[in-house]
């Protein structure tokens, strides 16, 4: 062998060695940490002040005593044609509420008007959360997403200010079933024991019928 030149066997040492070198160093890498959410914008206490956003959104912020926070949540058809999941996590040791309602009013129209509300969610004293309800479908329109809380029992200041609400889409929505027509009894679309369809009431009802065999009959439903 030339003098100098490695032999195999000692490449192949110094190989491993750096392949070990390599994964210790991945190993002892931080792991990137996930992307925060956005936190609020203040001053956020009306509908006239607040951010509006669409889709899927995750936002941070703080409470202190006797404040809001709103966002305003424009769905349009497509994600009206999804599952929606709302998911709150609020200040310790308070009652901290969010409400999700329909404005009413026209864009551009103050002050802003709303309906009741679409959802509610609340987490309590000894169990900030996060709260969620699941798969929601959310009409077409504009809403407002408000979060406020309560005071402490004690009237002592909570152990943090910071809560979390996030909006993500949900479970895919089942396959289609509304063939049309299906608007009565007589042209009602066929189904059998266990499903799961979705449609939509684009200008007329859906009906189906139904059949149950003796075996679905005898089961809880």
């Amino acid at each position: 062998m030339p003098r100098g030149r490695p032999s195999r066997a000692l490449l192949a040492v110094l190989v491993l060695l750096a392949s070990a070198i390599s994964a210790a160093a991945s190993a002892a890498s931080p792991v990137r940490a996930a992307t925060p959410c956005t936190p609020e914008t203040d001053p956020n206490d009306a509908p006239e002040q607040a951010q509006t956003f669409s889709g899927a959104a995750c936002y941070s912020g703080t409470l202190p005593d006797g404040d809001q926070d709103i966002l305003i949540w424009d769905v349009g058809a497509a994600d009206a044609a999804k599952r929606w999941t709302i998911s709150l996590t609020g200040v310790p040791q308070t009652v901290t509420g969010l409400k999700l309602l329909p404005i009413t009013s026209d864009p551009g129209v103050t002050p802003v008007l709303t309906g009741s509300p679409a959802v509610e969610l609340n987490t309590g004293p000894s169990a900030p959360g996060p709260v969620t309800q699941a798969n929601l479908l959310i009409p077409v329109g504009r809403y407002v997403l408000g979060v406020s809380r309560s005071g402490t029992s004690s009237g002592a200041p909570p152990p943090t200010l910071d809560y979390q609400i996030s909006v993500a889409e949900g479970d895919p929505m089942p396959a289609n079933g509304d063939a049309e027509p299906n608007q009565d009894p007589g042209t009602a679309t066929p189904v059998h024991g266990a499903f799961s369809l979705s449609g939509d009431l684009n200008g007329s009802i859906d009906e189906y019928a139904w059949t149950l065999s003796k075996d679905d009959a005898a089961r809880a439903w």
